[in-house]
């Protein structure tokens, strides 16, 4: 999940840095803001589609006979 979550924790730390705020608040805002990002990335971008479960190294994911495909579990 690194590969998500890095992009996405140094553009938020680029844009909070060079704020005038303690360093506790910018670390909050960037740990809270990341968070509210990656989460839903990883859950629509790399758990949907084969391709990307294969990238990150995950299994296939596992299809119910005769029917859909269950909704991906985190």
């Amino acid at each position: 999940m690194s590969v998500l979550h890095r992009p996405v924790v140094v553009a938020y730390a680029y844009g909070v840095v060079h704020r005038s705020a303690p360093t506790g608040e910018k670390d909050a805002v960037i740990v809270a803001a990341s968070l509210v990002t990656v989460v839903p990335l990883y859950g629509l971008g790399a758990l949907r589609w084969a391709v990307t479960r294969w990238l990150f190294g995950m299994r296939p994911a596992a299809r119910p006979r005769g029917g859909r495909p269950p909704p991906p579990t985190p």
